[in-house]
Order: structure tokens, then C-alpha cells, then sequence
């Protein structure tokens, strides 16, 4: 099991104030691509995750070790349970069977194994992204620096625009729009631009769905970095939002309470990344309450799925409000790690889309 063994720990995450400092961090953090065959090294979990290339050996992330897992085929979740020493023999095989096959490592500034990728692995390097940004808001798109994170897994910028509308559901409560940029050369996540939003009350953040805005890399790597780079940074000077659609969810939330199913959902994507307790703390319910709400929507579905009903069991509302809801879980976002952060966000941002989605029927 994964919590018997010793990694190389990740680095924690900094935030940075400027663009400047930026480009220092990411520096920080960058690291060194070794192409190699699975024939040309071996993994020893004895106590702790060491990769082995020739006489030179280097400890693994936890990261690094779940994704050599994932390419060689085997789920994560098994990766986790099973005894150690069976983990090592399947990895073994694995890597003999695949011996063809080459990957790329990307090694720390420590000679830590940060993770492992495919060896045809292109991505966007931080610092040649973060430097065309930084010539787009000196000279075009006018934004206001929000928050930054930099971590070995990438980067998150958050920026407002000045030029759209706060949101101000009740009076005196603002909740700016900007766009988040996310992008990792270490296997994390491919670069993207999505809207985002930060209420002042408390410096909460929450990302929206693609539906609202997003510019995406192009999925062609045929293409020269250069130009894929220019076309990202294209998307994200002309990236606009639906103000008046946001707007129109945005007041109406606090007033909305949340639908049975719609707080099993919430309940249940907060649950994956943040543990049950976390999850009944946003709901606002003890286990027994929360309980109760998730056996009735289950009940519910089980009676809608028969093939002959007279009639559905229809969502119902409940006393979990929209608007504190949202607030509860981008505050939560605080309190973990960059990539669950952003998770959590994203959460927040879906439950936009949800509410837009079941408004639009009323």
C-alpha cells in the first residue's frame, strides 16, 4: 500500500504577486526531460519509490509513481490497496512486457523523479507562456492582478477585468470577473483559459465551465510551439463572457435552495476531492441529515428507473441555500493543496452551470 512507502515530497506551492517574480519561480521549478526505454531502468518499493538507471539512482513522487502505474495499465485504486510486494512484481512484469515502449522522465533540481510522462510529451513551458502574457498585458488586454500560484505540477494566474461589470448579488457583496489561466509542462493539466470569479468579501475564487468562455491549446502538435503559443495567447486577449446570462444566476442565487439531487451532486464532487466531512460541512448537514437526503434521492432514482411508473419522483427543494453553498466551497478551496484548490473551484464554477440549467426550465 502507497502509505508504507517513503517519496520525494513535493514541493510546496508559492504564491506570487507579479509577474516578475513569476518568471523567477517557475525557473524554480523547471525541470530536465531524459527520454528512456522501460528496458533501461528498474523501480525497487523497498521502503521507499527509487528509480534505478544504470548506477544512478533517484527517489519518486508519489505523483511520478501513480503515473508509471497509469501507463503501464495498472488503475490507481489497486495501486494503492495491494501489498507492496505485489505491486513490485506487477510493475516489473510490466516493464519487461512494454520494454519497447519509452517515456519521459522529468527530473528535479534535487534528482527527484517529479514525474513521469509520455516520451512524445510537448507542453507549453511555463516560463515561454508566462512571457507572452506578460507582452499581451503590457501592451493590449488590460487586467488586474488577483493571485498566483506556482507549484512543480504548474501555475495558476488569476486576473480581473476591469472593463466587465461586478457582480453584486446583495448589496455591497462584489464578486469581480477575470479569467484564470492554468498551465503545467510537468504532465498536470494542458494549458487553459477559463472566466473566474473572485468576491472581495472574502477573496474567493471559483472557475466557470467551459460554457462560459474557455480557450483551450489546440490538440495538434504538427504544429511549431511558437505558433500554438501565439494562437493561446490570441484566445485569451479576445476571451469575453456572457454578462447579462451571469448576472441573472448571480442574483437570483441567494434566494435558490438547492434541489435533493442537486445536493447528492454537490455532496458527492466535494466528497472526491475533500472527504465526506468536508462535504457535510459546505451542505450544512451532520452525517444523519446529509444520510437522509442522499437515501431519499436514491430511493427517488430507483422508483424513476422501473419500466412502468405512473409517475416520476421529481427533484425537490431543500434548506440548503444556492448562494452560501457556492460561498462555502470556494472557501474551502483555501485549505488544500494547488490541484485540489483547483478542483474545488471548479466545483463551484459547475454549480453556476447547474443553477443556469434548472432556472432555465422556471
Amino acid at each position: 500500500m502507497y502509505n508504507e512507502l517513503s517519496f520525494a515530497p513535493e514541493k510546496e506551492h508559492v504564491d506570487v504577486k507579479s509577474m516578475d517574480k513569476a518568471l523567477e519561480v517557475v525557473k524554480m521549478f523547471k525541470t530536465k526531460p531524459q527520454k528512456i526505454s522501460l528496458s533501461d531502468f528498474t523501480i525497487s518499493l523497498n521502503g521507499g519509490a527509487i528509480l534505478k538507471v544504470g548506477e544512478d539512482t533517484m527517489k519518486m513522487t508519489q505523483w511520478s509513481l501513480q503515473s508509471l502505474c497509469r501507463f503501464l495499465g495498472i488503475p490507481d485504486p489497486f495501486a494503492r490497496k495491494i501489498p507492496i510486494d505485489l505491486l513490485q512484481k506487477n510493475i516489473s512484469r510490466l516493464l519487461q512486457e512494454k520494454r519497447g515502449d519509452f517515456v519521459s522522465l522529468l527530473i528535479g533540481k534535487e534528482n527527484e523523479i517529479v514525474n513521469i510522462v509520455k516520451a512524445n510529451y510537448k507542453p507549453f513551458e511555463n516560463d515561454k507562456l508566462l512571457s507572452k502574457l506578460n507582452a499581451l498585458f503590457n501592451n493590449g488586454k488590460s487586467i488586474e492582478w488577483e493571485s498566483m500560484r506556482v507549484s512543480p505540477r504548474g501555475f495558476d494566474l488569476n486576473v480581473v477585468d476591469p472593463s466587465i461589470k461586478p457582480l453584486e448579488p446583495k448589496v455591497g457583496d462584489i464578486t469581480n470577473i477575470g479569467f484564470r489561466i492554468v498551465n503545467s509542462d510537468t504532465g498536470f493539466r494542458d494549458a487553459i483559459a477559463k472566466v473566474y470569479l473572485f468576491r472581495l468579501a472574502c477573496t474567493n475564487g471559483a472557475t466557470l465551465t467551459d460554457d462560459w468562455g474557455a480557450v483551450r491549446r489546440r490538440a495538434n502538435r504538427n504544429i511549431s510551439e511558437e505558433r500554438d503559443l501565439e494562437y493561446f495567447v490570441n484566445g485569451v486577449q479576445n476571451l469575453q463572457v456572457n454578462f447579462d446570462r451571469l448576472k441573472t444566476v448571480y442574483d437570483k442565487m441567494p434566494e435558490t435552495f438547492l434541489t435533493d439531487f442537486q445536493v447528492e451532486g454537490v455532496w458527492k464532487a466535494i466528497s472526491r476531492v475533500a472527504g465526506p466531512e468536508q462535504a457535510d460541512a459546505v451542505i450544512e448537514k451532520d452525517e444523519e441529515g446529509r444520510k437522509a437526503v442522499l437515501h431519499l434521492v436514491a430511493a427517488k432514482r430507483a422508483h424513476n428507473r422501473q419500466l412502468f411508473v405512473e409517475a416520476l419522483k421529481e427533484p425537490e427543494a431543500t434548506d440548503v441555500n444556492a448562494y452560501n453553498t457556492h460561498n462555502r466551497i470556494t472557501k474551502a478551496s483555501k485549505e488544500y493543496n494547488w490541484q485540489d484548490a483547483l478542483r474545488m473551484q471548479s466545483i463551484g464554477g459547475r454549480m453556476i452551470s447547474m443553477l443556469v440549467e434548472d432556472l432555465s426550465k422556471n
